[in-house]
């Protein structure tokens, strides 16, 4: 049996196993990502390199994000979007950064 989808003209058509390997891959997303880009540092990593001034600052000086390598960082070494995403441990190191108590 196969599925049609269609959005502004564009027509995907889906088998079963392609549809169950989509709505996988959300919820693997939603739930959270180990590596958003395969140059920068894994997540389970970010606490340890948020507590490393010198990966910090290297990160603050060539502007580009540690976890996904975006342009456009703030003084904690991450871009906009991966800060929203940060809790925990995480977030109060960065919070730390941000508020210009280094860690």
């Amino acid at each position: 049996m196969r599925w049609s989808y269609s959005n502004l003209n564009l027509k995907f058509h889906l088998f079963p196993i392609e549809l169950m390997i989509i709505e996988t891959s959300a919820l693997k997303y939603n739930h959270g990502v180990d590596r958003l880009n395969s140059e920068g540092i894994p997540r389970y990593q970010l606490t340890i390199a948020l507590k490393d001034r010198r990966q910090v600052f290297e990160a603050r000086k060539i502007n580009i994000c540690m976890l996904c390598r975006r342009r456009g960082v703030n003084s904690c070494g991450l871009c906009e979007i991966c800060y929203s995403g940060l809790d925990g441990e995480e977030l109060r190191l960065a919070s730390l950064w941000l508020t210009g108590v280094n860690p």
